[in-house]
């Protein structure tokens, strides 16, 4: 059996509270390769407004999200 592997996926296209329909062809991926593999995900959003980064943490199973 081969290792397990530790995938990291960086997006700006993925669901968010705000936008929930946006990549969630990514998503759904995401979670096919999550079924057998270690997956993070680094959702990258700009806004020239924030001047501070907050990092929000979510995982099940061998997903990670971070927002």
């Amino acid at each position: 059996m081969k290792d397990k592997l530790h995938i990291l996926i960086i997006s700006s296209w993925y669901p968010t509270e705000k936008k929930p329909f946006l990549g969630n062809f990514i998503k759904r991926h995401v979670d096919l390769i999550a079924a057998t593999h270690q997956v993070t995900v680094l959702n990258l959003q700009s806004d020239p407004l924030i001047s501070s980064t907050i990092i929000q943490e979510k995982t099940s199973g061998n997903l990670t999200e971070l927002f």
